[in-house]
């Protein structure tokens, strides 16, 4: 964990947080906080690792998250089964402002594993909102989102995993009345096979 929030008004401002799990987490203590140019990255080439993120809210209001940099290079790591990767994430949250950050760069590996088990390949989502309310996404810029490729199968007749997701900004049914516009994206690729890649889901 790279910063931890569990108060309220905290402010993160022109820091660089680097070689994290999750860059930033604010808690449900965490009202009303302001994370600004800072810029994030994280890199995994050795051994698999848990998901990796880069800004968290979760069970907190009224954030403004503007103008931060986020990037996560998991390539050529393995990445196994419900590994994600994620710029932003957002989950029981309201009237928050996302506005002119730069997720450049969700790399899940580049080259597909080889094991006895059937597996997966790292889905990766530039930002993924779960039950956000009444807040505002504008003007992010999401590049270069790449899913990874599916495992092969040392087990004779055994169909290997399925590439992972590439999205760009991920809304479950419980993230409702948000105004989102503005926003770019470039650059997403799924990872074969089962490609899935969604600009908007």
């Amino acid at each position: 964990m790279g910063i931890v929030v569990a108060a309220a008004g905290a402010i993160i401002q022109n820091v660089h947080v680097v070689d994290f799990l999750t860059g930033i987490h604010i808690g449900a203590e965490g009202t009303g906080c302001t994370v600004q140019s800072v810029s994030i990255s994280a890199r995994r080439d050795s051994s698999p690792s848990p998901s990796l993120s880069g800004i968290v809210v979760e069970g907190s209001d009224e954030h403004i998250i503007r103008d931060n940099t986020i990037t996560i290079d998991y390539s050529p790591a393995l990445a196994l089964n419900a590994t994600t990767l994620i710029g932003i994430s957002i989950s029981r949250s309201r009237n928050n402002t996302v506005l002119n950050n730069t997720i450049e760069g969700l790399y899940a590996p580049s080259v597909a594993f080889t094991s006895p088990s059937f597996n997966n390949s790292a889905s990766v989502y530039g930002m993924y909102f779960e039950g956000m309310r009444d807040s505002h996404v504008i003007g992010n810029r999401l590049l270069s989102l790449q899913g990874g490729p599916g495992g092969n199968s040392t087990v004779p007749g055994q169909a290997g995993g399925s590439g992972g997701h590439a999205v760009g900004i991920y809304l479950t049914d419980q993230s409702v009345a948000n105004e989102i516009y503005g926003n770019v994206m470039v650059g997403l690729r799924g990872g074969w096979p089962g490609v899935s890649v969604s600009g908007y889901h």
